[in-house]
């Protein structure tokens, strides 16, 4: 994200010659023209090592790993009670539907609207499942930050990516400040020990 501007950093390249050089750019700049953001392109290989080095840092440190599982832990905490609350909005519909439908039993319209009430209730269910499981206050959470660079060091590539977008919510970068600030997703670190840390 960038942080002048609030708008999505895209992944852009060119080539000059044989070589292909890739930047992040601002989407506003790169649709309105550069006088709409302040913020200039950036180099990819350096934002990825900054973004990188960032995490370990904030992985190593036991502080800010406490800081990160405590504001993983709050947007987890609202992650579940909103999907309590979908449920149980969904419940009540399956029940009024229900009610309805036991009420005019002739009538397949009905029916038809009770199989998708069930049917929301059923994704809801497994959507509050999910939420719950992805609590990021465990015991072992902050061993479980601090061995990102011994775990990093071993995934390939793609492996990389998909740690990457599971462990972290948003970055947002100010190219002028030459800083960035990392927010971490409450079902990373979850994800993290499924990669066989602890």
């Amino acid at each position: 994200m960038c942080a002048p501007c609030g708008c999505k950093m895209i992944y852009c390249y060119s080539r000059r010659g044989t070589k292909v050089y890739g930047y992040y750019t601002c989407a506003t700049s790169r649709e309105k023209g550069a006088h709409s953001c302040p913020m200039p392109s950036l180099p990819a290989a350096e934002i990825e090592r900054m973004v990188i080095s960032e995490i370990a840092a904030i992985c190593r440190d036991p502080t800010l790993a406490g800081r990160v599982i405590a504001e993983a832990g709050a947007r987890h905490d609202a992650a579940v009670a909103e999907a309590k609350a979908r449920l149980a909005d969904a419940e009540d519909l399956a029940a009024k539907a229900a009610a309805t439908a036991q009420k005019r039993t002739d009538d397949g319209a009905h029916r038809g609207i009770l199989r998708q009430a069930e049917a929301q209730v059923a994704t809801l269910r497994s959507v509050l499942t999910a939420a719950q499981a992805g609590n990021p206050r465990t015991p072992a959470a902050r061993t479980i930050l601090a061995s990102f660079d011994p775990v990093w060091a071993e995934l390939n590539p793609t492996e990389r990516i998909g740690l990457l977008r599971s462990l972290v919510e948003r970055i947002a970068v100010d190219g002028h400040a030459g800083r960035l600030a990392v927010t971490f997703r409450a079902s990373g670190i979850a994800d993290l020990a499924k990669r066989g840390v602890a």
